[in-house]
This record gives C-alpha cells, sequence and structure tokens, in this order.
C-alpha cells in the first residue's frame, strides 16, 4: 500500500524548497511521537481499518518528510500498544490490528458470558490452588484486625485464554471460613462466579506495568511490553473485605470497561 491519501495532514510532512531539511512541526514533540499521533488518530477515527495496511516505510518517510528511523520508532509505539501487527516475508507489512474485546472490570463473570456469545473461545487453566496463612500484605488489604495471627486463605491462580492467546493471570485470595465451597469446587472453574455474589461492592486500582518473570511467561510476552494490573477488593454485606483479586491482562489481547450506573432514588 503505497498511497498516504488516508492518512491525516501532519506539521511534519513539509516540502523541501532550494532543498533544504524539512523542520519538525511546533507541536513541541519529538517527531516520531508526532508520527505514532497521527497514524494513532488515523486508526481511532476509523479512516484506518482493522485490517488495512498501512504504507510502507520508504512512502511514510517521504510523506512526514523524516529519517526511516524515526518512522520505525513510530511504528514501535503503536506496535506496542497493540494497534498495529508487522509481518515479514513476501506477504508482509504492517497492518491495523482488529482491537481487543473488553471485559467489565467488575463483573467479570458477565463479561466471560458476552464473550462466549459474541463468538470467542474462553479458557480457564488452572495453575495453583492452596491454602495458607494470609501474607501481611493480604492480612491487611483484608483489614484483619489482628494481623499477627492471619486467617487462612485459598490462594488461587487461575490463567485466562482468549481464542487460545494467553489473556491474563489472575489471583485470589480468599478466608477459608467465608469461602468454605471454594475447597470442594472444581479447580478449573472460573473463580470470579465464586466471588462476584458474595460481595456488596468492589473496589479497584488500576495500574500499567512491565511484566515480571513470572508474569511474563505465563502470558507469553516480551519484557517491554506493559500489561495492566488490577487489584480488586470485594466487601461484603457488612462492608467488611472479604477477598482480594489480582488480575494481570495483556492489553494487547484484551482491555478492561468499566461502568458506573447512577443509583435511581
Amino acid at each position: 500500500m503505497d498511497d498516504v491519501g488516508v492518512l491525516p495532514q501532519n506539521s511534519l510532512s513539509t516540502s523541501c524548497e532550494d532543498g533544504a531539511v524539512p523542520t519538525i512541526g511546533d507541536a513541541g514533540q519529538p517527531a516520531y511521537v508526532e508520527i505514532a499521533d497521527s497514524l494513532r488518530e488515523a486508526i481511532n477515527n476509523r479512516t484506518l481499518k482493522a485490517g488495512d495496511q498501512l504504507p510502507a516505510e520508504r512512502v511514510l518517510v517521504e510523506h512526514f518528510g523524516v529519517a526511516r528511523m524515526t518512522v520505525r520508532h513510530a511504528l514501535d509505539i503503536l506496535q506496542l500498544e497493540g494497534l498495529i501487527d508487522r509481518k515479514r516475508g513476501r506477504s508482509g507489512g504492517t497492518f491495523v490490528r482488529q482491537q481487543p474485546p473488553a471485559v467489565e472490570l467488575l463483573t467479570l463473570s458477565h463479561s466471560v458470558e458476552k464473550l462466549i456469545a459474541a463468538g470467542h473461545e474462553v479458557t480457564v487453566e488452572p495453575l495453583t490452588f492452596s491454602i495458607e496463612r494470609a501474607n501481611r500484605g493480604i492480612a491487611e488489604r483484608l483489614e484483619v484486625p489482628d494481623p499477627r495471627n492471619p486467617p487462612q486463605i485459598y490462594q488461587v491462580q487461575q490463567r485466562f485464554l482468549l481464542n487460545g492467546i494467553p489473556a491474563a493471570v489472575m489471583r485470589a485470595y480468599c478466608p477459608v471460613d467465608f469461602f468454605e465451597e471454594l475447597g470442594t469446587k472444581d479447580r478449573g472453574d472460573f473463580i470470579a462466579p465464586y466471588l462476584e455474589p458474595r460481595t456488596s461492592r468492589t473496589t479497584a486500582m488500576i495500574t500499567l506495568s512491565a511484566a515480571n518473570g513470572e508474569d511474563r511467561k505465563l502470558l507469553e510476552v516480551l519484557s517491554n511490553v506493559p500489561l495492566i494490573c488490577v487489584d480488586r477488593i470485594g466487601f461484603g454485606l457488612d462492608d467488611k473485605p472479604t477477598y482480594c483479586l489480582t488480575t494481570v491482562l495483556r492489553s494487547d489481547v484484551m482491555t478492561v470497561h468499566v461502568s458506573n450506573e447512577k443509583i435511581k432514588a
């Protein structure tokens, strides 16, 4: 694809007069950031649609009036954001990715049902299941009255695959005396449906971080790929914490959606 007509005009695409070096735009940003912003805009407003092939690097170099390495740096950013795929070989090139489906942060079990209904293949793999004493960090999050005498908790670790691709790793920490039935459930059952009905509300903190060694292996990603980390705490009818659930997601496979409905008087 050598046509750049679909690309938004950018202040970098200046012409050279009398052999002068083209100037960078006035946005006060590095050239590669402006190029990435320009291409991202074309993808977000559907000027470039999923499956579309971007112009070749040499065409983008001419269009934006920059060096090839600058264009490659801009494409690196979009690839890390999960917006494009770059393929090698005779049928290779740079293509706009199909945007990943979103899961509802506070109702994961319902989101899984929606994914299946939409034709996605969903698989939950059991990784670990054990009963341990809560460590200090978990005890504090569960607001244990006496951290010196932490409760026994189920520690459940599962991997979530979407269409055969590792999408998330979930780690749940649930007090045994509150979730006794977990000990009799199939280890391969999705953990969220057991947690959500027992809570009146949840809180969550969302951060972006690089993958550690274990998550990098489980999610099959490189060390520089950013992951979405969601730390969630569920509260019971007495408004006391009942469980902790940490979910680490690949943003190129699955994204997070948060909805907030106003309570009607």
